[in-house]
């Protein structure tokens, strides 16, 4: 609830400040109100459609209102984002996904200049067919890093968890720490 707080009176100050709406949108996610979540990350992409995190934010948008149709059609699978499968956690599969290669993000320029240093922490789909969907952003950082992560995430390389010996997609949390040494 804090970072709500703490969002909201950032904003009574720049009612723009992009890093505020997205802290905003993501506290009021995981408070399940999803529909201020989605207004704050529309309010975001509608005033700063050039942000290069962008797509990003427009993904996780999507991933919001999905998750909030379902809620509201009290299905029990709300808590996930549209799947045409189901998605397991790693206590309901019978072996866990094996990670081949995790390749590292990029350190954005601007982001070196601006001495920003921190973890993105990420929820992806490691699905069944080999691929990461569905990237799900918990804690960002500015300055184009949280995409970097995004992208790195997206690419890594992967053997699919197990259950009852059939492939299954399954959520997995990820961190990407930046250091400046």
């Amino acid at each position: 609830m804090l970072s709500v707080i703490e969002a909201n009176q950032a904003l009574k100050i720049d009612p723009g400040f992009g890093l505020a709406l997205i802290t905003e949108s993501m506290a009021l996610y995981r408070l399940n109100r999803y529909g201020e979540s989605i207004s704050a990350l529309e309010d975001f992409l509608n005033t700063k459609p050039n942000d290069p995190e962008a797509e990003v934010w427009a993904d996780q948008l999507k991933g919001i209102q999905a998750t909030e149709r379902r809620a509201k059609l009290k299905d029990p699978a709300a808590t996930q984002q549209p799947f045409e499968e189901p998605v397991f956690n790693g206590k309901e599969v019978t072996s866990k996904l094996r990670v081949v290669a995790k390749p590292e993000p990029t350190y954005t320029d601007a982001a070196r200049r601006a001495g920003v240093t921190g973890t993105v922490v990420l929820r992806a789909v490691f699905a069944s067919n080999g691929t990461v969907t569905t990237v799900f952003v918990s804690r960002a950082l500015s300055f184009g890093l949280t995409a970097e992560a995004v992208k790195a995430a997206k690419r890594i390389q992967f053997t699919p968890a197990t259950k009852d010996g059939k492939p299954v997609s399954m959520w997995l949390e990820l961190q990407y720490n930046f250091n400046l040494y």
